[in-house]
C-alpha cells in the first residue's frame, strides 16, 4: 500500500507540474499579447503598422541569420579547396621526388654495375 502510495504521489505531482506549466504558458501569452496591444495604442499605430514593424525585424534577423550562414559556408569552402591545393601539391611534390629517388637509383646502379643489367 505504501509503494502505491508513494507511485500515485509521484504521478499526482507530475501531473500538477504539467497544469502549472499550462497555466503559465496561457498566462504568459496572454500577458504578451495584452503588453502588445497596449504598447500599440501607446504609440497609436494602427494593426497594419504593428504587422509590418514585426515583418520588419523577422525579415532583418532572417537576412541577419542567413547571412552568417552563408559567411560560414564561404569560409568552410575555402577551407576545404585550401586543403585540396595543399593535398595536391604535396602529392606532385612526393611523385617528383619518388622520380628523382629512381633515376639516381638507376644511374647509382648502371654506375656499379659497369653498365651491365
Amino acid at each position: 500500500r505504501d509503494q502505491f502510495n508513494a507511485n500515485n504521489q509521484l504521478v499526482i505531482a507530475q501531473s500538477n507540474a504539467q497544469w502549472r506549466r499550462e497555466i503559465a504558458t496561457a498566462d504568459t501569452a496572454a500577458q504578451n499579447f495584452t503588453n502588445q496591444r497596449n504598447a500599440d495604442a501607446l504609440l497609436e499605430i494602427s494593426n497594419t503598422a504593428s504587422n509590418n514593424l514585426w515583418q520588419y525585424h523577422r525579415d532583418s534577423m532572417e537576412w541577419a541569420w542567413t547571412s552568417a550562414e552563408n559567411e560560414r559556408g564561404r569560409q568552410v569552402n575555402m577551407a576545404i579547396a585550401e586543403l585540396n591545393a595543399k593535398t595536391q601539391t604535396d602529392m606532385a611534390q612526393a611523385k617528383i621526388d619518388w622520380e628523382t629517388s629512381k633515376s639516381w637509383g638507376g644511374w647509382i646502379f648502371s654506375v656499379l654495375s659497369g653498365g651491365k643489367l
